[in-house]
């Protein structure tokens, strides 16, 4: 009985330390670094659209000048 209950004592003493671990591991993976890198991936983002946007635009407008579209 007394070994269970030192083997349950360890248990929790790894356990906590444990959590613990993963509480602080958790707050220093936290950082402003993934936010300022999603921000420029976004603005990439929205770059490639409009340039894809007004690539379109430009390729309609000369079709339509030139009557070339059916």
């Amino acid at each position: 009985m007394a070994e269970e209950s030192l083997i349950a004592s360890r248990l929790s003493v790894a356990m906590t330390t444990t959590g613990m671990t993963q509480i602080t591991g958790g707050n220093t993976a936290i950082s402003s670094s993934p936010r300022g890198i999603e921000f420029y991936f976004q603005i990439a983002v929205l770059m490639i659209g409009l340039v894809g946007t007004a690539a379109n635009a430009l390729v309609l407008y000369t079709l339509l000048a030139f009557k070339q579209h059916n």
